[in-house]
């Protein structure tokens, strides 16, 4: 066994010859005494030197004093860092030892076995002095025990059993009910889905979810940009287990899209359109199937790709009189009168409306059916001719691309707005 002086040890001892008079000690003193170098001054260090010599200087605090001569005592701290080292050394070599003495023991217990393998983790000690094999173990006879003893103690195995029984029970009941809860809010799931499916609707997986079902409600022949966005998530809520379409963070809320005439000097409101609710039934009343939630996804999704077809096709009629201010687009009428459309949430569009009409002092009354069959008749026309677009796109596409070139061809431009300004330029507007 090695000894405590025998054990390499990262330590390294105080260095014994302690020069004061060091470049290094110097400055670490300096730092210690004054702090930073940027402290020390030369007129400071002149005004200390004067009064000390002329007596009047009074120390405070020992570290106000600027003696290189005093030694804080360098001897003490190597005699606590040997003292320290050395205690360090004794707890290790009595942790070697004692492990030792256990690998020891366990190898001359084991030795009656299996000799050879127990030979090898021996020390050379214990080979020297203890003859292999004499220290043996074995499994003692268990205690008597009494008649009332083994009935308390089959009372007690009973009890346990039963316990256990009573708690795989519960459990199974537990995971039966919750098995029938989940193909409850399953079955519910795919009767949605196959109700979808039935209506006509594309149903197919997400691309980047592969184990969920989504359906596609966009055009085919939109904008790059809306085309991507025309497919939703059909998920199941947690709750009820009834499919619920997640159409993601970009979409935001179902928006559509406004046309109003108002006076042109005075912005006096005369007509608004009427908005296209597909989520209101037969009866009257609102609904909330899953189908009402894909006609208003897909509604707005449109009414989107309207809105910003119409800003891209505004910007090159100028000369017309269109004008863009801002996210509203300003179509002239004969007389003083304008046409403006924009873009605006469904659930604030009624009453965007309404407080515009009481605004300007105008009662539902007082509006003039003929300009709001106008205002509704421009909303409609424009989703019509998105329609025909989307058709032109698609014969396009049927027909042999042209030659490939260096240049990428730039996207056309729909023809919205100018069949609409035609018309009304050449029956005024009525």
């Amino acid at each position: 066994m090695s000894t405590a002086d025998d054990l390499p040890l990262p330590l390294r001892v105080w260095p014994k010859e302690f020069s004061t008079d060091s470049l290094s000690y110097l400055i670490s003193r300096i730092n210690d005494q004054r702090g930073s170098f940027r402290n020390v001054t030369e007129e400071d260090l002149e005004e200390e030197i004067r009064a000390i010599k002329a007596g009047e200087a009074e120390s405070k605090d020992d570290t106000q004093t600027f003696d290189l001569d005093d030694d804080p005592e360098p001897r003490s701290i190597r005699e606590e860092i040997a003292m320290v080292r050395e205690n360090i050394v004794k707890e290790v070599a009595t942790a070697q030892a004692e492990s030792a003495y256990a690998l020891d023991f366990v190898s001359l217990l084991l030795s009656a076995h299996s000799p050879r393998q127990a030979e090898i983790s021996m020390s050379p000690f214990l080979k020297q002095n203890v003859p292999m094999g004499s220290l043996g173990a074995e499994v003692g006879a268990s205690p008597q025990r009494s008649d009332s003893d083994k009935r308390d103690s089959d009372l007690v195995i009973t009890g346990w059993k039963i316990q256990s029984l009573f708690g795989s029970a519960d459990g199974l009941l537990e995971a039966a009910t919750r098995l029938e809860t989940e193909m409850e809010k399953e079955t519910k799931y795919w009767e949605g889905v196959l109700a979808v499916k039935g209506r006509g609707w594309s149903v197919c997986r997400l691309p980047r979810e592969r184990h969920t079902l989504g359906v596609r409600y966009g055009f085919s022949e939109a904008a790059p940009t809306f085309r991507d966005r025309g497919l939703a998530a059909l998920r199941s809520d947690p709750v009820t287990g009834c499919i619920d379409l997640d159409t993601g963070t970009l979409s935001g809320s179902p928006s559509t899209i406004r046309v109003r005439i108002q006076q042109r000097k005075t912005g006096k409101l005369i007509a608004v359109s009427v908005a296209l609710d597909d989520s209101v039934d037969e009866n009257g009343e609102e609904s909330q199937s899953i189908e009402a939630a894909i006609l208003a996804a897909r509604n707005s999704l449109y009414d989107e790709e309207l809105h910003h077809e119409l800003h891209r096709e505004a910007r090159t009629m100028l000369n017309r009189g269109v004008k863009c201010k801002s996210e509203v687009i300003v179509l002239p009428l004969k007389g003083d009168r304008e046409v403006l459309i924009d873009l605006v949430p469904t659930t604030d569009f009624t009453a965007d409306v309404k407080n515009t009409d009481i605004a300007n002092g105008v009662g539902r009354d007082e509006v003039d059916a003929t300009d709001v069959k106008l205002a509704t008749t421009i909303a409609l026309s424009a989703r019509m001719l998105l329609s025909r677009a989307h058709r032109q796109n698609l014969e396009r596409r049927a027909k042999p691309p042209p030659p490939l070139t260096e240049k990428k061809l730039p996207r056309h431009i729909y023809s919205i707005l100018r069949p609409i300004l035609t018309e009304l330029e050449s029956h005024g507007g009525k």
